[in-house]
């Protein structure tokens, strides 16, 4: 494949492990960038070794490719810029990295091209040099005019990722279910730690223990899929467990616990709801679990 330049806006996490695996496998012949400061973009210039820094959109150089992986708030900003920018041409392809917003808000700069396109990259880049090293087989969703969907398909899959299309329209779904597999996972986590450190678990026992259950459930899940793999005092019918269990975290005093029984709540509906699914409870039962999970709590007397 023919290296290219690349133009870089925005090169944080994401930005940089990209052009990061773009350069290891000479996808790109030179990088320029460009952050909402100078002293970001030199920090992410040191880290890509000989990229360079512009000041100004107006400033980057013509390039084959541009990316544009800044906060989403700053998209529509950063469309309208590009659609003057001199060094923007007809044959440059551009993509957004956006897990939720579409390819049309970058509709400004189709004054310019019409090879506009939004990608996400399914996973974590808390730590870009992690994520450059365990990089091989992400998945990546894209969306776009199919000039620029054919060619990001072939410079994505040869840096290692597994790409597919996904409809404009349902990549907010789509982001949302990444929110929960990833995001709310990770606060879930939290909950249990907070829950085990306030029974006075030693943090040792906590880390051994913790990994297993979340190994196997996660495992469990694929294997037998979320209805077959539910467990727990929801799927049992035992409404008596789930009222002394509100109760118990509706009396803790911690200021940092005092959402969980809301939390609880909310997921043990949706347990509820994966429970009629398998069909085991009686009516009567569903009956009285649900009666249990939506009774409002009682108020507190200190």
């Amino acid at each position: 494949m023919l290296t290219r330049s690349l133009n870089v806006i925005g090169c944080g996490k994401v930005g940089k492990t990209i052009a990061y695996l773009l350069r290891a496998h000479n996808l790109t012949s030179s990088i320029t960038l460009i952050n909402q400061t100078h002293e970001s973009s030199v920090r992410a210039a040191e880290f890509l070794k000989d990229a360079k820094v512009a000041r100004h959109i107006n400033e980057l150089p013509p390039a084959s490719l541009w990316m544009i992986a800044t906060p989403d708030a700053q998209l529509a900003s950063v469309a309208q810029q590009l659609a003057s920018a001199p060094a923007l041409d007809s044959s440059a392809t551009i993509f957004h990295c956006s897990g939720s917003t579409d390819s049309s808000i970058l509709s400004p700069i189709t004054v310019k091209t019409s090879n506009i396109a939004s990608l996400h990259l399914i996973r974590s880049f808390a730590e870009p040099t992690h994520a450059i090293h365990s990089f091989s087989g992400t998945f990546c969703g894209i969306e776009g005019s199919a000039a620029a969907l054919s060619s990001l398909q072939k410079i994505f899959t040869a840096i290692g990722a597994q790409v597919f299309e996904i409809a404009p329209e349902s990549k907010m779904l789509c982001h949302i279910g990444h929110v929960f597999a990833s995001n709310y996972l990770v606060v879930l986590i939290d909950c249990a730690l907070k829950l085990y450190k306030e029974a006075g678990i030693p943090d040792t026992i906590t880390e051994q223990f913790m990994r297993s259950i979340i190994d196997g459930t996660i495992k469990n899940s694929y294997a037998l899929g979320t209805t077959n793999a539910l467990t727990g005092p929801v799927i049992r019918g035992e409404s008596a467990l789930i009222r002394e269990q509100l109760a118990a975290l509706r009396s803790t005093y911690d200021k940092k616990l005092t959402h969980l029984p809301e939390l609880y709540r909310t997921l043990a509906l949706g347990a509820l709801s994966i429970a009629e699914e398998k069909h085991t409870l009686s009516d009567e039962t569903i009956r009285l679990l649900k009666a249990t999970l939506e009774a409002p709590a009682s108020p507190h007397i200190s």
